[in-house]
Formats: C-alpha cells, structure tokens, sequence
C-alpha cells in the first residue's frame, strides 16, 4: 500500500525533506508532528524508507456499508490503528497499548500531540495523555516533525486537490531518559509535551496557541454562528427600516416572517372577494337600473385587481400611491351604486357594487401603516356608505363598525408584530455582540495573558527594577484575567509574597453575592487565578473550568487552606504549584511544593493535638463534595495534594 500510495503523491506533488539523516536506520522512535491535514498521515510516510504507524479515529474503521469497509481497508492498508476519541474509560489506555506495541516491535509510532487537526493553522497546545506517556514507558527518543503547507493542498470545501510542494522538517531527536519511571507524574508529562510542542513550533514557525485544538474548533463554531445571527439581525432590522420609515422607495424588501403571512392572505382575499361581488351582480341582475355603468366598473375592478397583486405581496411594494388609489377605487364603486340600482335593492340593504373587495382595501391600510392608517381609511368608507343609503340605518352602521373595529385590531397587532421583530432583531444584536465580546476575552487570555506572566516570572528572577516591574506585570494579569474569566474579583485578604511580586487581591471563596444567576456554574479558573503570585505558579486550561457554585467555592477554600499550610509549614523561600486539569468526569487540582515535606505520623499528631486544618479545611471539604483529597509527602521532597471533585456533585455542598 505504501508503494502504491507514496510513489505517486512524490511524483505528484514532490515534497521537499530537511533533516532525514535525524530518523534512525533502525530501532524504535516517536515522530511527533504537528497536524494540519489529514494527508499528514500519508506524506510523512511516502518520504521515509521505513514503516510508520499513526493512530487514527475509531470511526475510520467502523463506519458500516461498502463505503465503510472500504475506507477501513484503506487505513488499515497504510498502517493505521484505530483510537476510541469519545473520552469513554479506558480508551486513552488502549491507544497508549497500540503505541507501545509498535515501538516493542522496534518499529516508528507517529502521533499528533494536538490531538486533531489544527482548525485555523496555527500550532495549539499538546495534551501530556498521550504522548509524553508513551515516551516515559517506552524510553524510545521522541523526533519533533513539522509538517509544512499540508493544509493548502485541499482546503476544506474543496474536491480537487491542488498541486504544489508541501514541506517536511524534522527535528534532531529528543532524549527524556532523565525522567523515566514518572509516566504518572501530571507535572513531568505537561513538562515533556510542552517541550516538544516547543521543538515543533520551531520548526514549523507556527504561532503558538496555548489552547487545545477541540476548544479552538468549539470557538470557532461559536463565532460562525454568532456572525450567522448578526447577519440575520442585520438584514431584519434593514426590512424593518424600509417597510415603515421610507414607504416611498419601491424595493422588494421581504418582510418580517409574522407580517407576511397577513399579505399573503390579503392577496388572497382580494381575489376572491373580487368574484364575490361579480357573483353577485349576475345572481341579482334584474336589480339593475344601468347594468352598462356596473359591468364598466366590475372591468375596471377584475382588471385593477389582478394587476395590483405584486402590490400586496409585501409593504415595500404596497406605496402611499397605490393605497390611495386602490381606496378611491372603493369608494367610487360604493357611491355609483345608487345610480346603477333601483330602489327596491338599496331599501332592503342590498350589497354595494365592490360590496366586501372594499374591506380589503382598508386592510391594506392596516397591515402598511398600523391602526391610525387603517383608521384613516375606513372614514371614507364608511362616509360613502351613509351616503349610499341615503340615512344611518342599522345594518349600514353596523357595517360601518365592524369594518372600522376590525381594521384597527389588525393594525395594532401588526404594530405588536413589528415592535416584538425588532426587539428580536436588537436582542440577536446584542448576542452576537456578547459572543464577540467573549471571543475578544480569549484572544486577550492567549496573547496578553502570557506576556504579562512571563514577565512576572522572568523580573522576580532578575531582582532589582525588574523585580518591581514583574510585581506590576502580576498584578496586570491578575485582574485582566478575572476580568475576562467574568468580572473584578473582590479583596478579602493580602498575600504574603506582595513585596516580592505577588497579586494582592484574591477571590474571596465564601462569599454569597455572586450576582444575578446565583445558580448557574462558576469558572473554577477565576477562583484560583488571585492565588498566583511570585512564589505560587498556577498551570490551568484555555477553556473556561465550570462548576457548581459550592463546589467551586469550597473547592477553591480548600485549594486556599493547602496554600497556607505551605506558607506555614514548608519556609519563607517555599515554592508551590498549582495544576488544573478539567477531565471528562470530574476536576482534579494538584497543589505541590518544594519545601521539606511532612514527617511520618506528623498528621496524626497534629489532629491529636486538636489541630484539624487538613482534616477539615482539606479532606472535609472534598468529602462533602463527594470528592477526594488525597496528600503525598516524602521527607525532604516536598509536599503534594490531589483534590478531585466529580463533575456531578455527590455531596451535601453540591446540594445547597
């Protein structure tokens, strides 16, 4: 399969190769690349003398049909092993077994660290499961590959490719023997990724994002249809702005979906009223006086009536000019009855020549310009019916009310109609402005964020004006961070570390005033951001972490009491880290520092002597989470504490 596929992509597109001399003859390796198409898996192959195994989506070659079996020929043929990518227990094990089979064989693995494609072409970042994992456990050397201009050669959409030259730059091999047997260590796997992840954005020269790539894809779906609804909003308000304020301008403008299907019916009723009244005429032929006059107008009436139905398709169309004449039309037809019929017909209440067609007239006023329009024509009418029958008698006036009443209703809920489409129209405006909003906050997490951490970090190391401009740069980020996780934070204590660069204001965890949704989720990310400072490093996820309010709070409390205990207990120069990781079942923060650790039986003494800060602050608080805290501490290697909370609450704090 390799001969029949990578012979004819070399001849074809002819892609060109730096560092090959860096793949071994022989041996086992890891060829770790970024992934910007899905004919990565197919060139980096077709440039190599030996054999190489990627991973693939288990749908690949489970897909039912001809098609299916076909397409799972296909991959099975260049070498591909299927991945279960739905998150469900025990998948990410049998891929990281599928892994180190191959490279047990000796043979080379391929795998994308990000995870997926990337969606936009910039280099996102790696997840540690995997790849780092892999490398630990088999102790094969890991070749960073940077796959160059793939993703121009079929854009999505496209069905042709293009033909021109992708590139592929491999990377000299990297060695990450001096961590062998820490595979399970959270800190050492986002280590060793971010380390290649690093040597791939060297070669590639890909902006970096620190961002997983499903969270960018989701993003950008967001985006899409924010800008989709935008669009919508927009074009809306545009019908609405030409059907009421400019009923001079004649353009076809669509209305709004609830006006229409009301002109949709007045086309209808006008036709059909139409041969009502000529019906009859014909039923009451021996009435008239002057039955020339009436056929004369009954002519005019069809021939104006079907002539004008593009006129009432819509308010666009529908001008001050048509109404007006479409009335006069009306009108005229009411006081000619008088003249065309005998006596005998107008005594009895016999209908008018346009007898009901003239309602439709008057509702054309209604739907075009409201109730005071529609009150406007019915005054006419209802003048020149008076004057038909010569005095008020009750049937006329009754006529005469119900034409009146009727068409003010309907003006007044066509008005109800068009005030509720735009306020529809604002309120997508407005979504779509949040979601832009929301957007600007995440560029400003992915870009600014970094440059003001990273100078926080790098002037606590240089001292001196450095030290005082890093300390400024912390607290920068610090409240540009809760700014954009969803609001200022508020002050409820002081840390420790401010003369030394630290963040001074910090979440206070207890609080109950959490604004107006006082039970929707909380970004587990805005309660722990206060907590970093020159000497606490925390390491969290680009996408928003959220939880239930208590479990959010308590879990932050207890993130607080792990950090005192390392200011108490592990010395002024102490160092601690705070890693976050959002798994598809529940949350798990690490709390780790560098001080002396916790001697044996230590714990045990100190709830002896009736001092319960782990025992409650700590393992009390997960417990009613329906959590786990769980704390390591070799003498003299530090101190660690894992805090898992499921996503579903199952205990009493999830509860209130």
């Amino acid at each position: 399969m390799k001969v029949a596929i990578g012979g004819p992509l070399k001849v074809a597109f002819r892609p060109w190769v730096e560092g090959l001399e860096n793949i071994p003859a022989e041996g086992p390796a890891i060829l770790a690349s970024n992934h910007l198409s899905f004919s990565d898996s197919f060139f980096l192959p077709a440039v190599l003398d030996r054999k190489v195994t990627f991973i693939a989506k288990a749908e690949y070659f489970t897909t039912p049909g001809v098609k299916g079996r076909l397409t799972a020929a296909f991959f099975k043929g260049v070498g591909q092993l299927p991945v279960d990518r739905s998150g469900a227990r025990g998948a990410g094990e049998a891929a990281i077994r599928s892994g180190l089979d191959v490279l047990e064989r000796g043979e080379l693995f391929g795998i994308y660290p990000e995870g997926t494609r990337s969606p936009d072409g910039r280099l996102y970042r790696g997840k540690p499961g995997g790849l780092a994992r892999v490398a630990l456990a088999s102790g094969a050397p890991v070749i960073p590959v940077a796959m160059i201009d793939t993703e121009k050669i079929q854009p999505p959409g496209k069905v042709m490719p293009k033909l021109m030259r992708p590139g592929i730059r491999i990377g000299e091999p990297l060695d990450f023997s001096r961590y062998q047997g820490m595979e399970h260590d959270r800190f050492v796997l986002r280590a060793v990724t971010d380390e290649v992840m690093y040597e791939i954005m060297k070669l590639s020269g890909q902006e970096y994002v620190d961002i997983y790539a499903t969270a960018a894809k989701r993003r950008i779906s967001e985006a899409a249809k924010a800008e989709k609804a935008a669009r919508a909003a927009a074009a809306k308000a545009e019908q609405d702005e030409h059907g009421v304020g400019d009923m001079a301008k004649q353009v076809r403008v669509m209305r709004m979906s609830v006006e229409q299907p009301l002109w949709r019916a007045l086309t209808g009723y006008r036709v059909l009223t139409m041969l009502y009244a000529v019906g009859l005429f014909a039923t009451q032929y021996d009435d008239y006086d002057r039955p020339g006059i009436a056929i004369a107008y009954y002519v005019v009436l069809c021939l104006w009536t079907f002539a004008t139905l593009p006129r009432v398709q819509n308010a666009a169309a529908c001008t001050k000019r048509f109404l007006a004449v479409d009335l006069a039309i009306a009108v005229t037809g009411i006081v000619l009855t008088p003249l065309v019929v005998n006596d005998h017909h107008i005594d009895s209440g016999g209908p008018t020549l346009p007898s009901i067609w003239t309602a439709g007239s008057v509702l054309a006023f209604a739907i075009k310009g409201g109730w005071r329009w529609a009150a406007l024509a019915s005054t006419p009418v209802a003048a020149a019916n008076l004057f038909e029958r010569g005095h008020p008698a009750r049937d006329t006036v009754h006529n005469v009310i119900l034409v009146w009443v009727a068409s003010i209703a309907i003006g007044y809920v066509v008005e109800v109609a068009r005030a509720s489409e735009r306020t529809l129209a604002r309120a997508l405006e407005i979504e779509a402005a949040t979601r832009e909003r929301e957007r600007l906050a995440r560029d400003i997490h992915d870009s600014v964020l970094q440059v003001l951490a990273m100078v926080q970090r790098r002037g606590a190391v240089m001292g001196g004006e450095a030290a005082e401009l890093g300390r400024m740069a912390g607290e920068q980020e610090v409240a540009l961070r809760t700014l954009v996780s969803g609001g200022l934070t508020s002050v409820s204590r002081v840390s420790r570390d401010a003369a030394q660069g630290a963040v001074v204001h910090v979440i206070d965890v207890e609080r109950d005033d959490d604004g107006p949704d006082e039970t929707g989720p909380l970004d587990l990310r805005a309660l722990l951001a206060p907590y970093a400072s020159a000497k606490v490093s925390l390491v969290e996820p680009g996408a928003p972490v959220p939880l239930p309010r208590p479990a959010a709070r308590e879990l932050a409390a207890a993130v607080g009491a792990a950090l005192d205990n390392v200011h108490r207990h592990a010395g002024e120069h102490a160092r601690a880290w705070i890693l976050v990781e959002d798994e598809p079942d529940e949350v798990i923060v690490t709390v780790r520092d560098d001080g002396p650790g916790i001697p044996e039986g230590r714990l045990a003494q100190a709830e002896g002597e009736g001092r319960l800060g782990v025992a409650l602050s700590i393992r009390g608080r997960l417990r009613e989470l329906g959590g786990s805290a769980e704390l390591i501490s070799p003498p003299g290697q530090g101190t660690e504490v894992e805090l898992k909370v499921p996503k579903v609450s199952r205990g009493k704090a999830g509860q209130r």
